[in-house]
């Protein structure tokens, strides 16, 4: 019940009885003896509510994409190869650490592929999330945060570098939100230099790093290493029902034109053998015309009639 506001006292006048309670005038009792009509108000209408702002579905997205902006307002752009509208989707992200740059390597080779317009995947392609500590050769970005210690599941104040708060970083939150907008069914993310996939301790992700580590031909990941916080692939795979895959390419130097081929042929395969594993759907749902009935049976008029 809400409280009692504006109460008038009930006033006795010539017969009449007029009580006022929550602002809301009651029909007055009238006698014969009663001068004037006691007022009515009229309410005054609200407005309606401004309708909640919806996402266009990804098939609309033009094919590059502003992601977003670094520290020190480099783009980040996403450019996708294939059909627009289908339904199986596959991310590849060259650099995260700005001193491992041989992922980029991959997504320029990628990039320079046709993939059929018509067919049933789209292949989205991020050279570098970090292009501060890209241009600067550096692990971390401007503000020295290492943005694979910032994203927001398992997000820890104790680890060195991890940020201010979880997803603290504009590089951070742009990946964040793009991702979630775009729900992929797979993601590469390229680091250097464990020469490893990473994936097949989880038991979401085994399957898809043992794979991509034959496709490869990395080694396969030792379940004994240490474990990590705020990492991007703990974020999405205890996000979404899409994979992602943490991919330790060799050293600089031991990244040949060969392996780059291979790696790239990798990721294309991969895309091949997506399932869909996220249901939301990436086309604009059509509602269907109405059914307009059966024509209408036209009878002749007698004559005797007309």
């Amino acid at each position: 019940m809400h409280p009692v506001r504006n109460m008038l006292p009930i006033a006795l006048t010539a017969g009449t009885v007029t009580a006022v309670c929550l602002g809301i005038l009651t029909q007055p009792l009238t006698s014969a003896h009663a001068a004037e009509p006691t007022p009515t108000t009229t309410a005054t209408p609200l407005p309606e509510p401004d309708p909640t702002p919806t996402e266009p579905p990804i098939s609309t997205w033009p094919s590059s994409v502003v992601v977003g902006k670094s520290v020190k307002g480099r783009t980040i752009l996403a450019e996708r190869l294939g059909n627009p509208a289908a339904s199986k989707v596959l991310l590849a992200v060259g650099i995260i650490h700005g001193n491992e740059k041989a992922g980029r390597r991959i997504i320029d080779a990628v990039r320079k592929v046709p993939v059929s317009p018509t067919g049933d995947v789209q292949i989205w392609t991020i050279r570098s999330m970090n292009p501060d500590g890209t241009a600067s050769t550096s692990r971390r970005n401007a503000r020295n945060v290492d943005l694979n210690r910032n994203f927001p599941t398992g997000w820890s104040r104790k680890t060195t570098g991890a940020g201010k708060s979880p997803a603290s970083e504009p590089e951070t939150q742009a990946l964040v939100s793009f991702m979630t907008k775009l729900r992929p069914d797979a993601t590469l993310i390229y680091h250097q230099d464990w020469n490893v996939v990473l994936g097949a301790c989880n038991i979401k992700t085994r399957p898809y790093a043992l794979r991509y580590a034959a496709l490869t031909g990395l080694k396969q990941e030792s379940c004994r290493r240490a474990s990590y916080t705020g990492t991007m692939g703990t974020w999405f795979n205890s996000s979404f029902p899409g994979y992602l895959l943490t991919v330790e390419l060799p050293g600089t130097r031991k990244v040949t034109t060969k392996k780059v081929t291979r790696w790239r042929n990798s990721v294309l395969t991969t895309s091949r053998e997506l399932i869909d594993l996220d249901p939301t759907p990436v086309a604009p749902e059509i509602d269907p015309e109405p059914d307009p009935g059966p024509e209408p049976t036209l009878t002749p008029v007698p004559l005797s009639q007309r």
